[in-house]
């Protein structure tokens, strides 16, 4: 009898934590929505998308990781990439890992209020895209949020 009781917990808890373990990504789209970056962005929200006016939209999930969309800059192409370690290293400062179908990016970007830019972007490789702001030595583009 106490064998087949222990079998039964056992196998509870192995079905409860194969019920439960999609929800450990949770955590990064928790922190995307403290960050403030949820929601849609663009250079000029009253425009469509194109390849001088992307958009990027930042989305939570509950059993999935966050995902990134990016519409406009390879024409009616949309870019989706997960959202992996969302950190908010300061107050200003919000850093993610970008996992893509083509590319996996290390990101900071700098967020003031309902306005973000690109501060870091370096590849998996180590080629550094943007740094401190500054991509082929211009200031990144700010973007506006277009969704509450």
């Amino acid at each position: 009898m106490k064998r087949i009781t222990v079998l039964r917990r056992s196998a509870f808890i192995l079905f409860a934590g194969a019920i439960s373990w999609p929800a450990l990504a949770g955590p990064d789209s928790d922190t995307l929505k403290q960050s403030g970056l949820l929601g849609r962005w663009s250079i000029d929200c009253k425009r469509p998308p194109g390849k001088a006016n992307v958009y990027y939209a930042y989305i939570a999930s509950v059993d999935e990781f966050p995902v990134q969309t990016e519409q406009g800059y390879y024409d009616d192409e949309t870019v989706v990439s997960q959202l992996r370690d969302v950190r908010i290293k300061s107050s200003t400062l919000v850093e993610y890992t970008s996992v893509g179908a083509k590319s996996t990016l290390y990101i900071t970007e700098l967020v003031e209020g309902r306005r973000r830019r690109t501060w870091s972007s370096v590849n998996k490789n180590g080629a550094v895209y943007v740094k401190d702001g500054l991509q082929n030595g211009q200031q990144t583009s700010w973007f506006e949020k277009c969704t509450p």
